[in-house]
C-alpha cells in the first residue's frame, strides 16, 4: 500500500508524484481514510472494505483517443468516488466497446468524431448501470472541453431519462420480484419469527447472522454502513433501562464523510447485540477490527478492515437453510439480502403510510426517484394478492400458520387458577388461560401471551370468538385516535394478536380430533 506521505504533491495537476514518474489519485470518498490509487499505468487497482477492484484499459476495443479521454475523466472522477469506482469504469468500458462495435463506429479519433445519433445510439444500448457511468464521464470531460466532448452533447444525454429508457428505476421492487424486490408483510414476518428465537446452543456465526439481519430489517441501511459500524456502536442515554436505545451507523454514498447518525432500535434488539458483543470470541474480533459486526478472528476473511457484503452473503443463506425459513410465497428457502431487507423497510413505510420525504429521509437519498418506486409498489397490480390489507384483520397473515402463538392448550383446572390470564373487556371479562413462567412479567397479560409467549397456557374452552371481537373494537379504538402515519402499523401489532388467536383456536381443535 502507498502513503500519502512518501508522495509528493502536484498542484497543478491536483496528482500526487512518486519515484520513476508515479501518479497516483488521492482517492477521498472518505476523507479520514484516503486511498492513493496509481494511474499511470493501464493497469488501474485499489482495495476497498477488504475487497480488490481492478480496472485494464487495454481490454477495451475503443479508439485510442476515446480511452484516453475516459482516463481523464475516471481520474477526475476518483477524487471523490470510492475507489470500487474502478469496477463500474470497467464494466462500463467493456459494454461501451460492445456498442461502438455493434454500431460500426470509427476506430480513430474522439468523440468529436460521432453524431449526436450515433451517441445516443451507444448510450441507449447499454444497460442502465453502464449507461450512467457514461452518462457521468462524458458530463466530466464535457465540462472540462476535453476529449471532444460537448457540452450540448452531454446535455442531450442528461434530457434522456434511465428511467424511462430502463423500465423505472428499481424494477425489481415494483414488480415485487421473488428474490430480490421487498418481502411481503408475511415473508417478513415469518423472518422474524426466527430472528427473535435466541436458541441456548447458538454459535458465534449464527448469533452474528441473526443479530445483523434483525439490525437491517430495524434501520434498512446498507451492508457497507452496517459493517462499518464502530465496536462501540450501541448507545443508551439513561440508566432508565426503559428509555431509547440507539445504534450508531455511519453515512452511505454522499453522506459517507458527514458524521455517523444515531438511529433508534428496540430494546429487544439492543439486548440481543449486546448479548452478541459480550460472545468472549466477539469481544476479541471487536478490538482487533475495530468495528461491531465480526465473525470470531479465526473466520475473518481479511487481516483489516471491516467484513464485505460479499462474505457475509453465503453466511446468511446458510442460516436460512439451516434453520428452514420459508417463504410462504414461494414455498421455497427464503432468499435474503441487506438489500432486499432494505427495500423491504422502505416498502413497508411506504405501506404504512409515510410520506416520500420521509422514505427518501430513511434512505438517505439525494434523489427521490427510488423513494417513488416503493410508493409504487404498494399502490400497483402487481402488488401481491397476500399483501393487500383487507377488512379481516388478520389477512394480511392468513398464509402463515403457527408462527405467533407459542403457549399450550390445557383444560381449564378445576381448583384454583394460579396466575389467571384474563380477557380485559370490561363489557365480557373472562378467565381465559394462565401463567406458566415462575418468573414476573412486565408485559400486557393478555395481548403479549396470545403474541408469541412460550409459557401461555389457553385454556381449551376460552371463548376465542369473544376474543377476536374485544381485539377488532381495541383495533378500532386506537385507529380512530392515531395519526394517519401510524394506522397501519396498528394494524399490524392487532393483525399479529389476532392471528395468535385464530391459531389457539385452531390448535384447540386439531387436539379435539
Amino acid at each position: 500500500m502507498t502513503l500519502r506521505s512518501e508522495l509528493t504533491y502536484d498542484p497543478e495537476t491536483d496528482l500526487f508524484r512518486g519515484p520513476a514518474g508515479a501518479t497516483y489519485v488521492e482517492c477521498k470518498f472518505e476523507t479520514q481514510n484516503p486511498v492513493m490509487i496509481r494511474v499511470d499505468r493501464d493497469a488501474w487497482s485499489a482495495k476497498y472494505s477488504g475487497v480488490q477492484h481492478h480496472l485494464d484499459w487495454t481490454g477495451f476495443n475503443l479508439p485510442l483517443q476515446v480511452t484516453d479521454a475516459l482516463k481523464e475523466a475516471a481520474t477526475i472522477k476518483l477524487h471523490k468516488c470510492a475507489p470500487s469506482y474502478l469496477s463500474m469504469v470497467r464494466h462500463m468500458g467493456g459494454s461501451l466497446s460492445q456498442e461502438w462495435k455493434r454500431n460500426g463506429l470509427p476506430q480513430l479519433g474522439d468523440f468529436s468524431t460521432i453524431d449526436d445519433s450515433s451517441l445516443v445510439a451507444l448510450f441507449a444500448g447499454m444497460n442502465k448501470h453502464a449507461a450512467s457511468t457514461f452518462r457521468e464521464l462524458y458530463r466530466t470531460l464535457a465540462v472540462r472541453s476535453l476529449g471532444g466532448a460537448s457540452i450540448r452533447s452531454s446535455t442531450l444525454l442528461a434530457e434522456i431519462k434511465l428511467n424511462e429508457c430502463f423500465s423505472g428505476a428499481l424494477p425489481t421492487v415494483r414488480r415485487w420480484d421473488t428474490a430480490k424486490g421487498a418481502l411481503t408483510t408475511s415473508e417478513l414476518e415469518r423472518l422474524r419469527v426466527h430472528l427473535q428465537t435466541f436458541p441456548p446452543d447458538e454459535s458465534d456465526h449464527d448469533h452474528f447472522i441473526r443479530v445483523y439481519l434483525r439490525t437491517a430489517v430495524a434501520v434498512g441501511k446498507r451492508a457497507i454502513q452496517l459493517l462499518h459500524a464502530p465496536a462501540d456502536a450501541l448507545r443508551a442515554y439513561s440508566e432508565d433501562k426503559h428509555h431509547q436505545k440507539f445504534i450508531l451507523i455511519p453515512g452511505g454514498k454522499n453522506q459517507r464523510n458527514e458524521a455517523p447518525g444515531l438511529w433508534p432500535i428496540s430494546d429487544d434488539l439492543y439486548e440481543d447485540l449486546t448479548r452478541y458483543s459480550e460472545r468472549p470470541e466477539v469481544t476479541a474480533a471487536q478490538k482487533v477490527f475495530g468495528y461491531f459486526f465480526v465473525t470470531p478472528l479465526t473466520t475473518q476473511s481479511r487481516v483489516e478492515g471491516p467484513k464485505h457484503s460479499g462474505t457475509v452473503t453465503p453466511l446468511i443463506r446458510g442460516w436460512l437453510q439451516r434453520n428452514r425459513v420459508i417463504s410462504p410465497r414461494t414455498g421455497e428457502v427464503l432468499k435474503v439480502t441487506t438489500t432486499r431487507l432494505r427495500h423491504t423497510v422502505a416498502t413497508q413505510m411506504a405501506r404504512k403510510g409515510y410520506s416520500k420525504g420521509d422514505i427518501q429521509a430513511m434512505l438517505e437519498h439525494m434523489s427521490d426517484s427510488a423513494a417513488l418506486a416503493y410508493l409504487d409498489a404498494v399502490g400497483n397490480d402487481m402488488t401481491p394478492a397476500l399483501e393487500r390489507v383487507d377488512e379481516v384483520l388478520g389477512g394480511i397473515f392468513s398464509d402463515l400458520s403457527d408462527a405467533f402463538f407459542k403457549g399450550k392448550v390445557i383444560e381449564r383446572p378445576a381448583g384454583k387458577i394460579s396466575k389467571p390470564i384474563a380477557r380485559p373487556d370490561p363489557t365480557n371479562i373472562a378467565i381465559v388461560g394462565q401463567c406458566g413462567s415462575a418468573e414476573s412479567c412486565p408485559k400486557h397479560p393478555f395481548f403479549s401471551c396470545y403474541n408469541g409467549c412460550p409459557f401461555f397456557l389457553k385454556f381449551r374452552d376460552a371463548d376465542e370468538d369473544a376474543n377476536r371481537t374485544f381485539v377488532q373494537k381495541e383495533y378500532e379504538r386506537w385507529r380512530s385516535s392515531e395519526p394517519s402515519a401510524t394506522q397501519s402499523k396498528a394494524l399490524d401489532d392487532f393483525a399479529r394478536i389476532e392471528r395468535g388467536i385464530v391459531e389457539a383456536s385452531q390448535l384447540g381443535t386439531k387436539d379435539n380430533d
